[in-house]
């Protein structure tokens, strides 16, 4: 008996620990739910899940990318709710086949899968679900070959910006792939740096999601002058340097035409 109210005892504190960490309401109904493992809606859990990502472990666009996985899975349920324990190996495949059928890459349809995947697995953590059913998944990936600017290729480019020629809409592209270039940052780094990350001696010191012990990674990154002349040293600290950057994927299709301006027959992206 003693020992059937330990265990009892210890379900209770895990439950309460749960609403606590997840900062939900501390209803009975909302103990019910978790004591009793009644499964939560998909939607609304990974809706909640992407409220809870803040700067600097997520930045702007992994939000993005989430809040778009979310929507296809909208879109697939017809706005029908289903569980998180509904969420099996027969759905995961659905959702797959859905987005091939829709035209989408087969590395974006992988990249869709890991963030399901990655909620699904807070899911777990959080005493949701038993198992997460990607356990079972093999989410496939393609090959591809890394295709890199030679230096004449980027004196191209980079003249083709100087000229004026281009359009606005492909000069807010370019311009930061250009900083990006002469840096060696990625888009999820140029699309947050404000001036005040420049230091006197004309560096930008940030912090990056890296693989560490913290997570974070504290980097400096030495501006080349060819990088200093591509943005405005004067204006004010908390401005980012680069306001209108779209997102990588969009960025993407600009830098194609772009490539074929100068005839380059590259597939051009933000690293």
């Amino acid at each position: 008996a003693n020992s059937m109210l330990n265990k009892t005892a210890q379900e209770v504190d895990r439950v309460i620990m749960n609403i606590q960490s997840r900062k939900l309401d501390e209803t009975f109904a909302n103990f019910e739910s978790l004591y009793y493992k009644k499964s939560e809606d998909l939607v609304s859990y990974f809706a909640e899940v992407i409220s809870k990502m803040h700067e600097p472990e997520y930045n702007i666009n992994t939000v993005r990318l989430y809040r778009n996985c979310l929507d296809k899975i909208t879109n697939l349920t017809k706005g029908n709710p289903i569980s998180i324990s509904e969420v099996d190996y027969n759905f995961i495949s659905r959702f797959e086949s859905d987005m091939a059928a829709k035209g989408l890459k087969r590395n974006t349809i992988s990249s869709q899968l890991k963030k399901l995947n990655k909620v699904l697995n807070d899911a777990r953590k959080q005493g949701l679900i038993d198992r997460n059913p990607f356990e079972t998944f093999q989410i496939r990936q393609e090959k591809t070959n890394r295709e890199f600017l030679l230096k004449d290729e980027l004196k191209k480019i980079h003249d083709l910006y100087n000229s004026g020629s281009l359009s606005p809409v492909l000069c807010n592209t370019l311009l930061p792939f250009l900083f990006a270039c002469y840096t060696g940052l990625r888009h999820s780094d140029v699309v947050k740096i404000k001036y005040k990350d420049i230091s006197k001696d004309n560096s930008i010191d940030i912090t990056l999601k890296k693989k560490t012990s913290n997570g974070y990674k504290r980097l400096i990154v030495p501006l080349s002058q060819k990088a200093i002349k591509l943005i405005n040293l004067d204006s004010q600290p908390n401005e980012l340097i680069f306001p209108n950057l779209i997102t990588a994927t969009k960025c993407s299709y600009h830098l194609k035409a772009i490539a074929a301006v100068c005839n380059i027959d590259k597939n051009i992206s933000f690293h």
